[in-house]
């Protein structure tokens, strides 16, 4: 029996939406290989797999900074070997950007995928395979053996004989101690109406602290009133690291309650802008 746990009240509520919604296609990860091999290939099986979800009406742009940790050469070079289509942009889109900053543009192929599509779409998949969905449920270790492991879920104890943690973040909140402490930084999520020379364009500035604008899809209900039309696009950017020595490293800046023994949480702000 299969029992997968959510925390929100519905199914791909946190970072499949309020993150770039983008399907990657190895473009990301010029210095990690390995990485980006196995993007390329999850994409083609993602794409094919969940081609109702999938989003294609955006060309995609990944501009090469001058300072970047990688040269445009570097990236043409990466691109061709790891099989990811990417070819010089057009005149009118390297303009775009100021003088001076940007070593060359490159248009490839990349996607994005609607949430609220995938969501139903996995809803539906997860009902038809009878698994029990659990949700506005926490999860956390509470203890394990080599028979298996004991969780806590919401304050019911469950034995599991395998344990499988899908998070993308809030890793070290799930009971598990890790042996490594974690550099967390904050990345800053703005919602524009992009000027009409850059709509229907999705832009990646790499590599390095730069910035990325692409696609989001609002779905038809969500808590928060900003995102509000279906116009706005996300614009996100690395801001800086939180100082996880001085605060304690199980601090988190979105969530400050799950660290109620740091004194300091409250005055949390030492980040750079």
């Amino acid at each position: 029996k299969i029992l997968v746990v959510e925390r929100e009240p519905g199914l791909l509520r946190r970072a499949s939406f309020i993150n770039q919604a983008r399907v990657h296609n190895g473009y990301h990860y010029p210095r990690a290989p390995a990485t980006a091999l196995r993007s390329r290939k999850s994409f083609e099986r993602f794409v094919v797999d969940y081609s109702d979800a999938i989003v294609c009406d955006l060309k995609k742009y990944y501009a090469i900074a001058r300072g970047s940790r990688v040269t445009g050469d570097q990236f043409e070079a990466f691109c061709k070997a790891i099989g990811a289509v990417n070819r010089p942009a057009p005149y009118d889109v390297e303009r775009l950007f100021a003088p001076g900053t940007i070593e060359r543009v490159f248009e490839v192929e990349e996607f994005a995928f609607d949430a609220v599509k995938l969501a139903d779409r996995l809803r539906g998949e997860l009902r038809a395979a009878r698994i029990d969905v659990r949700l506005d449920s926490e999860a956390r270790i509470s203890s394990f053996d080599d028979a298996g492991v004991d969780v806590d879920i919401s304050g019911e104890r469950k034995r599991a004989r395998f344990v499988f943690n899908c998070t993308y973040s809030q890793l070290p909140f799930v009971g598990i101690e890790l042996g490594t402490r974690i550099k967390r930084e904050l990345t800053e999520m703005l919602l524009i109406n992009p000027p009409p020379q850059m709509r229907g364009r999705g832009f990646t500035v790499m590599d390095g602290p730069f910035f990325q604008r692409c696609r989001f899809r609002p779905p038809v209900c969500i808590r928060s009133p900003t995102f509000a039309t279906r116009r706005t696009k996300p614009l996100s950017r690395m801001t800086g690291s939180f100082p996880s020595r001085q605060m304690g490293w199980l601090c988190c800046v979105m969530r400050p309650a799950i660290c109620p023994a740091c004194r300091k949480r409250k005055s949390c702000s030492r980040f750079s802008r």
